[in-house]
């Protein structure tokens, strides 16, 4: 009984799932324009999928499109403990000093190697068949100002100044150079 279910079970999987075989979209095309891409997806979107898309899990599982998870890149790239963000597996990277600390450097070539370094990471990282890793979008830097150092994430910020932090969030912005997604949180 429990072989004869199974295979009905496996049956009516794959029917249900037989569109999805053999669908090459336009926009899976790495030789195509990139803006050619993000058309042809979004006219195969329906209003539903591009607002889900607009949270946490950017997937259209009907269109095979595979989301991408978030890491957190406050210090260095998060793949481990403490946090939770590793599970149970913790992955080596880089621990950088926080982002407070950091700019209150002004030392941009510093910063610039640090996005480089975290972006090489995180790529490599989601890339990798030994770690298997999700999140091309990292969580950091922290847009808001630190003006009150009560403040839970006053080390995520660059400082008080919000000339100082538009200068810093600019530079580390442009960190992914097509590599990763960036995220200042509360930027947006």
């Amino acid at each position: 009984m429990k072989i004869k279910s199974a295979i009905l079970f496996l049956f009516f999987y794959l029917l249900g799932n037989l569109h999805l075989i053999g669908q090459n979209y336009p926009f899976n095309n790495p030789n195509l324009d990139t803006e050619k891409r993000i058309d042809t997806l979004l006219s195969l979107m329906t209003l539903d999928e591009k607002i889900v898309c607009l949270s946490t899990n950017p997937s259209v599982p009907r269109l095979s499109v595979k989301g991408t998870g978030h890491v957190e890149g406050l210090h260095g790239l998060a793949m481990g403990e403490p946090g939770g963000w590793g599970k149970n597996n913790p992955v080596p990277t880089t621990t950088f000093p926080q982002s407070i600390g950091m700019g209150q450097t002004w030392d941009t070539t510093s910063m610039r190697l640090l996005g480089e370094t975290e972006a090489y990471e995180v790529r490599s990282h989601v890339q990798s068949t030994k770690y298997q890793r999700g999140g091309l979008v990292v969580r950091a830097p922290n847009a808001d100002l630190g003006r009150d150092p009560r403040w839970g994430r006053t080390e995520e910020c660059y400082g008080e100044d919000p000339f100082f932090n538009g200068k810093w969030l600019l530079l580390l912005s442009g960190r992914s150079r097509g590599i990763i997604q960036n995220t200042g949180k509360q930027l947006l």
